[in-house]
């Protein structure tokens, strides 16, 4: 069994959101009662994921601009302290994200060698699927790479894009898996999900 993780990685000219599959085994321990709705995760060092709801930046009223420096105020205090926090009442509508997990579910239970065909090595601008240990930010004091594999898209530029040709980085294509089966409407929904959070993201850094 798995549990799908979502994350949104925002910078200056560029947004990836990745989808990890993490298998329910060994010292893992994370209860979610639907993937995409993050109350509350225990982690193994015992650090309780801060929960913020975001819903005070939905409009404009008076009543939501009071709120939201308290809200600014709780997500400088999650990143400096525990380093991430789980956002609700952030705007995307859970069948977009309910969509995009079913399908990352689907393509995350081909076999290796299928996801293999779309492997981030293939890519010059690291978008695509990377295998369970292939992901490590100390190799010296984890070897044996992150306790997961994940696929990784972004805005899906053509050679022709100027930011392309400039040679920027993590600027170009995504790589998207053949569609068939259970995985045909693969990149229509990867792509709704991504400009949803692509959205969000740059509402979240104003």
């Amino acid at each position: 069994m798995r549990k799908l993780n979502l994350t949104i990685g925002h910078g200056v000219g560029w947004t990836n959101v990745s989808i990890q599959s993490l298998p329910l085994k060994g010292p893992f321990t994370a209860s979610w009662p639907r993937a995409w709705r993050i109350y509350q995760v225990n982690v193994m060092s015992g650090v309780l994921l801060p929960i913020i709801d975001f819903s005070a930046f939905s409009d404009d009223s008076a009543a939501r601009r009071a709120c939201r420096k308290t809200i600014a105020d709780e997500i400088g205090t999650s990143c400096r302290e525990t380093g991430f926090f789980a956002l609700t009442g952030h705007g995307i509508d859970a069948t977009v994200i309910d969509d995009a997990f079913t399908m990352a579910q689907n393509f995350f239970d081909l076999p290796e060698d299928e996801k293999q065909e779309i492997a981030i090595e293939r890519s010059p601008c690291h978008r695509g699927w990377f295998t369970h240990g292939g992901e490590v930010l100390n190799k010296a004091k984890q070897p044996q790479g992150d306790y997961k594999e994940g696929l990784k898209i972004g805005r899906d530029l053509d050679p022709d894009h100027p930011r392309v040709k400039a040679a920027l980085p993590l600027h170009g294509a995504n790589q998207y898996p053949h569609e068939s089966g259970a995985l045909v409407g693969f990149r229509t929904q990867m792509d709704t999900l991504y400009d949803a959070c692509e959205a969000l993201s740059r509402h979240l850094m104003q």
